[in-house]
C-alpha cells in the first residue's frame, strides 16, 4: 500500500507539472513540460508494479471461486476454469504436512506442504499450496492422510 501511494502521489505531480498546473523547477528555474513528461513516463513501471501488487489478493479470490480440488491415491489435483485457467498437481507421497482451518458449518481450508527448498542464505523453506473454499474440509484432510 505505501508502495503505490509514494508512487501514485509523484506521478500525480508530476503529470501535473507536465500539463502546467504545478511549477517544476530544474535548478531553481522553470523547467520545461518535457522533463516533467520524463519524469512521469519513469514513474509509470514503479507505478505499475504497485497496482499489481494491491490487485493480487483480488487475482486470488477470483481464482478460488473457479477452483476444483481432487485427491486421487496418487495426486492432489487443482484445476482453475474462468479468466485464470490453469491446473496443478502434486504428488501424495510428497506430502510433508497437513494443516487444517474449519469453519463453523463444516467448511474451510487446507495448507498442504509438498516440499523443501532453500533460500539464499541456505535456510530451508517449506513449498506449500493453499485449497481455500472447502465444502467438507475434515473429510478432505482426513483422505488426503490415508
Amino acid at each position: 500500500m505505501g508502495w503505490s501511494a509514494i508512487c501514485g502521489t509523484f506521478a500525480f505531480i508530476t503529470g501535473a507539472a507536465a500539463l502546467g498546473y504545478v511549477p517544476f523547477k530544474f535548478e531553481g528555474e522553470p523547467a520545461s513540460p518535457w522533463l516533467a513528461a520524463a519524469a512521469l513516463l519513469f514513474l509509470i513501471p514503479f507505478l505499475a508494479i504497485g497496482v499489481c501488487c494491491l490487485a493480487a489478493p483480488l487475482v486470488g479470490i477470483l481464482k478460488g471461486g473457479n477452483t476444483v480440488h481432487a485427491i486421487t491415491d496418487r495426486r492432489l489435483i487443482s484445476v482453475s476454469a474462468g479468466l485464470f485457467k490453469g491446473a496443478d498437481s502434486y504428488p501424495l507421497a510428497g506430502v510433508n504436512f497437513i494443516k487444517r482451518k474449519d469453519r463453523r458449518n463444516g467448511s474451510g481450508s487446507l495448507q498442504i506442504g509438498y516440499g523443501v527448498t532453500h533460500d539464499a542464505d541456505g535456510d530451508p523453506r517449506p513449498l506449500h499450496v493453499d485449497w481455500s473454499g472447502i465444502p467438507d474440509v475434515q473429510r478432505a484432510e482426513a483422505a488426503m492422510r490415508r
